[in-house]
């Protein structure tokens, strides 16, 4: 079985394909493709939001063995009161509305999840991560730490 978690940000998105094959969970991207990152040309949400659109078509087509998708969800906080903030979040919420969509298409299970749900938080996700399934070679940072968590927490139970 394979679960693929994701976390997105403004941007990029990150993602984290775990299998369990027979109890033994292993991070099948960790040293490949695990960062989407938005090409500067694309200025537009709209624009982000076709591009990403292809891109999961794109890895699902590549990993027909997904069975599950897990999203992290952000943690929206009463504190981020900036418009910058609420355009970021705005976006991420666009950028999970399309992962929704193109797993509807290929007929994929989905679970939306928070730091309570997973088991860690914030502050304690990439040890969390790290000591569950080990992390990257590049770009270890705590989006791709909350994908591995996502997908981890999913996998393994």
């Amino acid at each position: 079985m394979q679960v693929l978690g994701i976390r997105a940000a403004p941007k990029e998105v990150r993602y984290a394909i775990l299998e369990n094959d027979l109890g033994e969970i292993r991070f099948i991207n960790a040293d490949s493709e695990n960062r989407l990152h938005f090409p500067s040309r694309l200025e537009n949400p709209e624009e982000k939001v076709y591009w990403l659109y292809q891109e999961f078509v794109r890895i699902l087509g590549l990993h027909p063995s997904v069975e599950y998708i897990v999203i992290k969800e952000p943690e929206f906080t009463r504190t981020k009161s900036s418009s910058k903030s609420g355009r970021s979040d705005r976006e991420i919420a666009y950028y999970n509305g399309i992962i929704l969509l193109v797993a509807a298409k290929c007929g994929k299970c989905v679970k939306i999840k928070r730091y309570k749900s997973i088991g860690t938080s914030n502050s304690q996700v990439l040890e969390f991560a790290e000591g569950k399934i080990g992390r990257t070679k590049h770009y270890w940072n705590r989006q791709i730490a909350d994908a591995v968590a996502s997908a981890w927490s999913e996998i393994s139970s």
